[in-house]
């Protein structure tokens, strides 16, 4: 009887936790260009921590949105385990109306880390009238089907007692589905979690991909992403736009 292929093992898994060490300490050095980030218009933003983490690990993230000009809030509800451990998709959404109508109903950005991505789009899709555009940081929100690209992540070796996989690839399927709100997503390549492949947008006027050089807990304290986040919550609410021509100097952040 064959066995199974044995996925490969990303090398980099290891050095997950020291890289974003790393990205953590570049924050002061990047401090010219961030400050080079237009200011805000005082819009709302809520900001999705990833599987098994919590609004603790998007503090930095947060902080440097607000002190850009953002009305930014965490979820509150605890260590993201997934929508089924909170209620389901109407906890989130009550969480949005929430934040809508407390900002006299401005629409809100959401920015999503890894599973929070998958959240945010979610959101979006159940919610267009309240969601300005969603951002996500290396979110499985791509096909599902190359078993190449659906390597590494996290929920596969957590185990089923914590995020059933047909959970998760529930979750994915129904992402694939286009939101009718500009979405950017911002990947990495060295990314040892979730794969680059099925990290990205399709591609449309009113989508965009961003790369950047970070591991993938990194996401949220690296300066680079603070960049671009920074810079597509600038743009005016019915002035979308993409980020493509500059991005040979975003990069050099």
């Amino acid at each position: 009887m064959l066995m199974p292929q044995r996925r490969r093992r990303n090398p980099l898994l290891l050095w997950e936790l020291p890289r974003a060490a790393l990205e953590l300490a570049s924050i002061p050095l990047a401090t010219p260009a961030l400050i080079t980030v237009p200011w805000g218009d005082n819009h709302p933003v809520l900001v999705i921590p990833g599987f098994l983490g919590h609004d603790d690990h998007t503090r930095c993230l947060r902080g440097f949105l607000e002190s850009r000009g953002y009305q930014v809030h965490g979820w509150e509800l605890g260590r993201n385990m997934g929508l089924h451990r909170v209620g389901g998709l109407d906890t989130l959404l009550a969480r949005l109306d929430d934040i809508y109508q407390a900002n006299n109903q401005t629409r809100v950005s959401i920015v999503g880390w890894s599973l929070g991505g998958v959240f945010a789009r979610r959101l979006a899709r159940a919610r267009p009238e309240q969601v300005r555009q969603t951002i996500s940081l290396g979110s499985p929100i791509g096909r599902i089907n190359d078993p190449e690209a659906y390597t590494q992540t996290v929920y596969e070796r957590i185990g089923d007692e914590v995020a059933p996989k047909q959970v998760i690839d529930q979750y994915l399927m129904e992402n694939l589905q286009p939101c009718s709100v500009p979405a950017t997503a911002i990947y990495s390549r060295s990314d040892a979690i979730v794969s680059h492949h099925i990290a990205k947008e399709p591609e449309s006027d009113i989508t965009e991909n961003l790369e950047v050089i970070s591991s993938h807990v990194g996401l949220v304290v690296n300066p680079q992403v603070f960049y671009l986040v920074g810079r597509k919550l600038a743009h005016p609410e019915n002035n979308w736009r993409k980020l493509r021509p500059l991005m040979g100097s975003l990069l050099k952040v």
